[in-house]
């Protein structure tokens, strides 16, 4: 199938930027069989949410015209009048916060530089581990699919601040290691 249209898009949903949420508009009579079925969807629909549903990864989702959309891409189309060419990323890491000023086009390499921290990490510091071996922590950040050994500390907020360094002199956004 075609990918929509800004065209089509916004003739059928609404962007409210403060909020980021989606709303149906009146559905014209072209859309529809005839005019009983457009004035029944307008009672049913329009004016409320759209796209609304939560998909397993936690976004916001819904379809439009018979074709599958995630939300926040299309906040981004109706914004922005193009749909975006790389990822969106969720600023604040919430990802069905849809406000325009939550919202950032990004490669997925700068996607990546902001994430929350994993359930896995036993540190609370992205970047941070206890190496038993050595009876040090160590600080390392990966960097363009490049491991980078940025030390090893006896003091645990010694290997944070060099894990800090590294973040800002790599790029990474400062919500990058937030609690998930």
């Amino acid at each position: 199938m075609a990918k929509l249209t800004y065209a089509q898009v916004s003739e059928v949903l609404k962007l409210d930027p403060e909020t980021g949420r989606l709303l149906w508009r009146q559905r014209p009579t072209h859309l529809c069989k005839d005019e009983h079925q457009a004035k029944v969807w307008n009672s049913l629909y329009a004016g409320k949410e759209a796209l609304y549903s939560i998909n397993s990864a936690g976004y916001r989702t819904g379809c439009i015209f018979r074709s599958q959309q995630l939300a926040h891409r299309v906040v981004w189309l109706l914004h922005s009048g193009e749909w975006p060419t790389h990822n969106i990323d969720h600023i604040n890491g919430t990802r069905t916060d849809n406000r325009i000023a939550n919202l950032r086009a990004v490669t997925k390499a700068e996607n990546l530089r902001n994430r929350a921290l994993s359930s896995k990490n036993t540190s609370g510091v992205m970047g941070v581990h206890w190496s038993a071996k050595d009876e040090r922590w160590i600080a390392a950040i990966i960097h363009d699919g490049r491991y980078i050994h940025l030390g090893s500390f006896v003091a645990f907020d010694d290997a944070v601040a060099a894990r800090k360094g590294g973040e800002r002199e790599y790029g990474f956004h400062p919500n990058h290691g937030r609690p998930a």
